[in-house]
């Protein structure tokens, strides 16, 4: 059981900067 808060707890920040790096992306798209 203590293992799942973690996995799902590194799925959260993979998905955290997948999306600042998608908001990064169209940032520099929209300039």
């Amino acid at each position: 059981l203590r293992y799942v808060p973690k996995i799902e707890f590194k799925i959260d920040e993979d998905l955290e900067h997948q999306y600042k790096l998608i908001k990064i992306i169209t940032e520099v798209h929209a300039y």
